[in-house]
């Protein structure tokens, strides 16, 4: 027989991260850290990707936030003209809470963001390694903690 067993910690909803970045390096570093703390993370290597992906999503999504890059130059020579504002718009238009990473200079990101009409929940500057706690805690501030990757609501066990 076998009987389910409450241990008394309420279910848990996926808590996801889309991380966009050109550099491989970036999104890794990120998404090791997001995924150490629960999250389930997404990788997206440029802006027309993670644009896709969140015009193919309903309006107001919970659990999700997003982490781009500014900038995000064209490495493969295909045509791209689009950016982390884009990604900033498209993300505003669904309710999407963005945080901003870049290695240039942080006020003038802001500037660009703030004149393009849109809203970012944060900004970090990504050629400083310290930047990646400050993030963490911004995202369970928008979104909420994830689960530890070993947390199970529930257990089972035979009697």
């Amino acid at each position: 027989m076998v009987e389910a067993v409450d241990n008394k910690q309420p279910a848990v909803e996926d808590k996801q991260v889309w991380i966009a970045d050109d550099l491989q390096v970036i999104r890794f570093k990120i998404g090791k850290a997001l995924k150490a703390e629960g999250y389930t993370v997404r990788e997206f290597k440029n802006a027309d990707e993670i644009i896709t992906a969140i015009e193919g999503i309903g309006e107001n999504p919970k659990n999700i936030a997003i982490v781009t890059d500014n900038q995000m130059p064209n490495h493969d020579c295909s045509p791209r003209e689009k950016n982390g504002i884009e990604v900033l718009k498209a993300a505003n238009g669904k309710k999407i809470p963005v945080l901003m990473i870049s290695a240039s200079k942080i006020d003038k990101q802001m500037e660009e963001v703030k004149s393009a009409g849109t809203t970012a929940n944060g900004f970090f500057d990504k050629s400083n390694n310290d930047y990646i706690p400050d993030l963490i805690s911004k995202v369970k501030e928008l979104i909420g903690q994830a689960a530890s990757p070993t947390q199970q609501p529930q257990a089972v066990r035979a009697l």
